[in-house]
């Protein structure tokens, strides 16, 4: 959520490329505020504690079972818990996974190495997932 924006203007850039059907995540219904916060300060909210769980599951069922590439847009490294599960159930689905950065840092302060093993290809540009997709 934190990059939010970032990860708007790079999927505007890959749908220029006519790559075919991109799976988004959606935040239009969380304010700027909401998103700018740390997931605990989020989770301390009652209404997105109950979100979670729909959200999370919406993501992975719906997104990332039937993609056969997964991006990860880890800015500077960023994935926060619910990336981080979403990434692990990619793996598991054997799906090809491709992030945006090599390293994987938790709430952009712990290093995941057992995350970035299962990288198969960091990509930094839109036009290079799109050639990698088409």
């Amino acid at each position: 959520m934190r990059f939010r924006d970032d990860l708007a203007r790079f999927t505007k850039k890959l749908r220029g490329f006519k790559v075919g059907i991109i799976l988004e995540p959606d935040f239009r219904d969380l304010s700027d505020e909401m998103v700018n916060k740390e997931e605990f300060d989020r989770l301390k909210k009652q209404w997105y504690r109950e979100r979670v769980p729909a959200f999370v599951l919406s993501h992975l069922w719906k997104k990332i079972a039937p993609a056969d590439v997964v991006y990860i847009f880890n800015k500077d490294g960023y994935i926060g818990h619910n990336t981080l599960g979403e990434l692990f159930f990619a793996a598991g689905k054997e799906k090809f996974i491709c992030s945006h950065d090599e390293k994987m840092m938790v709430d952009g302060k712990v290093r995941e190495i057992c995350a970035e093993i299962l990288v198969n290809k960091v990509i930094r540009d839109a036009k290079e997932l799109s050639a990698l997709l088409l």
